[in-house]
């Protein structure tokens, strides 16, 4: 009996870690991100500088630098564990390693746009400038 509760339990943690991706997070295409930012409630979270962010952003973006010491002090502020968080830099890298690092803190719910605000503008997609 002890053995099936073993393995079910690894079946289980297998499922949540491919369900949720490798890193905590989910990483999703503009068309999928777009879909994902049009739902009521999401916070958009922009992790580039608040210049990068001043130049064009995605609207209603919330801007957060990740490179800040305070990055994570800021989201705790900002952005309670349980939103659904949808995270994006210029490419992809930062928003990336933000959207870890939110996993890792506890944050349930974090989806990278794969490619960044640069892939977004290349599919068409409209920024606030």
């Amino acid at each position: 009996m002890r053995l099936k509760q073993l393995i079910l339990t690894f079946c289980a943690t297998v499922a949540c870690m491919y369900a949720c991706g490798q890193n905590g997070y989910n990483d999703a295409g503009v068309a999928a991100f777009d879909s994902l930012v049009a739902r009521p409630n999401v916070v958009v979270l922009d992790v580039r500088t608040q210049a990068e962010y001043q130049q064009e952003h995605i609207e209603g973006a919330v801007c957060i630098d990740y490179r800040s010491s305070g990055f994570m002090q800021e989201v705790k502020k900002k952005i309670m564990p349980s939103s659904v968080i949808a995270v994006y830099c210029r490419s992809g890298k930062r928003s990336a390693a933000a959207a870890s690092l939110m996993a890792r803190e506890g944050y349930l719910s974090v989806t990278n746009l794969k490619g960044g605000i640069l892939e977004w503008k290349a599919q068409g997609k409209n920024v606030v400038r």
